[in-house]
């Protein structure tokens, strides 16, 4: 069985200028199998959220005779 990762959210974060961070737009994203967290946009949240119509269905055609 697979390793299990459990990752912690921050809230949004304040402006950082010296990083050119803009204010409430970005995240702090710590995981348990990582020393350092990391600064993600909220763009980048999107692929935490699997829908199932984001899977994509395989391409079957079928044919009835």
């Amino acid at each position: 069985m697979g390793k299990e990762i459990e990752y912690v959210l921050s809230s949004p974060i304040r402006a950082l200028p010296d990083y050119k961070i803009e204010n409430r737009k970005s995240f702090i994203l710590s995981a348990s199998d990582e020393e350092q967290p990391y600064v993600i946009k909220r763009e980048s949240l999107d692929i935490f959220n699997v829908r199932e119509r984001d899977l994509a269905a395989p391409n079957v055609k079928k044919f009835f005779y």
